[in-house]
């Protein structure tokens, strides 16, 4: 019987490139013992696990995300074929370890769902081990503010702390998670790997799993980089002129608007905003700190986050009226090059 390494995330901790590392690198990682499945999701990131664990009949935003639109009868019927094959194949494999990654396993899954999750996996491995990263709120915050942006959803001005608590209320996470599996049974790291051990995140993630030396395996490059703050401006302007249109469509306007303006700096916080976000998860700071890391006086270092100076004119969030009659005018020629010819 195999054990398991379930890496849950956190999401902005690195976590796409984890899974193109593993997707990159299943036939090497295979001679070294190490299963990485591919039936678990389309691409590297195994989706397939939390929908599992989800109720039978959930259908939302994220199911429909990953193309099961579909009749609560016809995705019943999906979702059980996809267990039987996640059971025989961890029936079947011959390597020792499987690795199985998915942010989704965090942030979409309630306590009700762990106990399905744990309920599927614990008959088919002999040893489940979860593996966590730990992100500073406010710079998770701040990169999960540019990934709405990138996806249409976007607001010109960075949301409240209490807006992020799924993502950053990191002993709300840890409590949930050992209650089901144990708390002997998380590794909890910081990110970035510098916060506790230095080295990269692919060279912390080997080491925790057991992979070992990096030689002979492909490194992915580095994965959705932050917006400059002029182009989540720009882009929560054409959000509202031109709408999302086809996911493709937008995805193209985004990366053009990304490369036009990436020379330009990404958003730095202000100081009130590192206080504000200092307090609110300052009792999940310190639990974590006390549950996990009892070496650390504390588990972050608020005063090293860089904090812009006040009525620094880089970072209004308005866009001035020549650079709003700009965006328009893009947005008028984006139209135009969408429209459909005759």
């Amino acid at each position: 019987m195999p054990s398991l390494i379930l890496h849950i995330g956190t999401a902005k901790t690195g976590t796409t490139s984890i899974q193109h590392f593993l997707s990159e690198n299943r036939e090497a990682l295979a001679s070294r013992g190490f299963f990485v499945p591919s039936f678990l999701g389309v691409g590297p990131n195994h989706r397939w696990l939390p929908l599992l664990a989800q109720d039978e009949l959930t259908v939302d935003g994220f199911t429909r995300r990953q193309g099961l639109d579909l009749s609560p009868e016809r995705l019943r019927e999906r979702r059980a074929a996809m267990r039987m094959e996640l059971q025989q194949t961890a029936a079947t494999t011959d390597e020792a370890t499987w690795i199985i990654s998915s942010e989704q396993l965090q942030s979409r899954l309630k306590a009700v769902d762990l106990l399905r999750l744990h309920h599927l996996l614990e008959p088919l491995f002999s040893e489940i081990r979860v593996l966590v990263y730990l992100r500073q709120p406010l710079p998770t915050a701040i990169s999960a503010w540019s990934t709405r942006i990138r996806s249409g959803r976007g607001t010109p001005t960075l949301p409240s702390p209490q807006s992020w608590e799924t993502l950053c209320d990191h002993a709300t996470t840890l409590r949930q998670w050992q209650q089901v599996f144990g708390h002997s049974k998380l590794v909890v790291r910081l990110f970035p790997p510098s916060q506790r051990s230095g080295g990269s995140l692919l060279e912390d993630f080997s080491a925790c799993t057991g992979i070992g030396d990096l030689s002979g395996l492909a490194l992915p490059s580095h994965a959705n980089p932050a917006l400059s703050f002029p182009a989540i401006k720009v882009l929560c302007q054409l959000q509202q002129l031109v709408g999302n249109g086809p996911a493709w469509r937008w995805k193209e306007l985004v990366g053009f608007v990304e490369r036009s303006l990436q020379a330009f700096p990404a958003y730095v916080p202000t100081v009130e905003e590192r206080e504000s976000f200092a307090a609110h998860y300052a009792a999940s700071e310190r639990w974590v700190c006390e549950e996990f890391f009892p070496e650390r006086a504390h588990l972050w270092d608020h005063a090293a986050l860089v904090v812009r100076q006040e009525n620094d004119s880089r970072f209004q969030s308005c866009l001035s009226e020549e650079e709003s009659a700009l965006v328009a005018m893009l947005a008028e020629l984006w139209r135009d090059r969408c429209a459909p010819r005759t």
